[in-house]
């Protein structure tokens, strides 16, 4: 699997993820930490699709 596919597998877990935790709790703690460890793949994934096209 290459980085960009691994990126989107970990970015599909920690939605799946965050979308259970606010379903079962949409006031838990562990939401937003959730919320900022996406972002942080999605920034990933967008930095490393942008060095592919440019290449």
């Amino acid at each position: 699997m290459n980085n960009l596919e691994d990126l989107e597998q970990k970015i599909e877990e920690m939605r799946i993820y965050m979308y259970s935790l606010y379903n079962h709790n949409p006031l838990d703690d562990k939401l937003i930490e959730a919320s900022q460890t996406l972002d942080r793949l999605l920034n990933e994934l967008s930095a490393a699709t942008r060095a592919c096209n440019w290449k």
